[in-house]
């Protein structure tokens, strides 16, 4: 018992910042994506407003 009481902090305080990091990296990761796909849209508006002017 001695010993799992010496650990569960440790092991809180790595399971917390595992989740965090995990958190930040999805985060990252959708911002990535969404600013792709917004960059991609707006080319293909550009594509297309191009295509009618001419």
């Amino acid at each position: 018992m001695k010993t799992k009481k010496n650990f569960s902090p440790i092991v809180s305080h790595y399971k917390s910042f595992f989740a965090d990091t995990f958190l930040k990296f999805i985060s990252i990761n959708r911002n990535i994506e969404n600013s792709f796909y917004l960059n991609k849209s707006k080319k293909q508006i550009h594509v297309s407003t191009l295509s009618i002017s001419s």
